[in-house]
């Protein structure tokens, strides 16, 4: 008996969908870094430092998944039956190719030496071959997040950044900043900065800027303030109507 028949059928199903949540819940984790780390690459921002809450990624892989569901669904399905079929296939590479003697019986030399060691090698290359593409499909979420983040960046910034509210920010000690930063402190004061994200004690702030204006990007487009140095903010309403693009 093959291992697939002699285990019991209620345990093959929850190591597959074992395996299948595993799988979908890293490409998930990995396109949505990818998406995390290029979008706030736009503002000159890097991402270890702002501190965002794992399950942020999480959205953002979501995001890549409904921009780029047509690759990466199939892709990871396909990967998921082969992964089940290496874990359950029958012992004996003999039982895998059925008809195979009868094929090369034949065959002239050259041909029938060659099936043979295709037969012989193909159960080595097969783990191999599956390893690569498992790794190509974790490169090609990285790659979509990105592109997905591109994507997303190139709507909001032909509208502005509307769906961003602009806000307000008054500083305990805004003379600290203003001896590191002259002007800047007035600009958050008078709101030119719209909020991008909070999170692990800092507020991302950016200063947008139209497509148009694109090689006039600010010389500071992001801007990081610790919760600590806020002492008050106002948030500006979003216009009715403004959304993500």
């Amino acid at each position: 008996m093959t291992e697939a028949t002699t285990a019991p059928r209620p345990a093959v199903i929850a190591l597959d969908a074992a395996l299948l949540i595993t799988l979908g819940t890293a490409l998930l984790f990995v396109a949505g870094w990818g998406y995390a780390e290029r979008w706030f690459a736009h503002f000159d921002l890097g991402l270890v430092g702002l501190g965002i809450p794992p399950a942020n990624f999480g959205i953002y892989g979501y995001w890549t998944l409904a921009a780029f569901a047509w690759w990466l669904v199939p892709a990871a399905a396909l990967v998921a039956v082969a992964l089940h079929w290496l874990g359950h296939r029958p012992r004996g590479g003999a039982a895998i190719y059925v008809g195979a003697d009868a094929d090369s019986g034949g065959r002239s030399w050259p041909w029938s030496m060659a099936w043979r060691f295709m037969r012989q090698a193909l159960p080595v290359a097969l783990p191999v071959l599956l390893l690569a593409a498992v790794l190509l499909l974790f490169w090609g979420a990285y790659a979509f997040g990105r592109l997905a983040a591109d994507q997303a960046f190139n709507r909001d910034q032909a509208n502005g950044f509307c769906d961003r509210p602009y806000v307000r920010v008054a500083l305990t000690y805004p003379e600290r900043l203003a001896a590191v930063l002259p002007g800047t402190a007035e600009a958050l004061a008078q709101g030119r900065y719209r909020l991008l994200i909070q999170s692990g004690g800092l507020v991302a702030l950016i200063r947008p800027w139209p497509p148009a204006e694109a090689p006039l990007k600010p010389r500071r487009p992001g801007l990081l303030v610790p919760v600590s140095e806020v002492r008050a903010m106002e948030l500006v309403p979003v216009p009715a109507g403004c959304g993500p693009g």
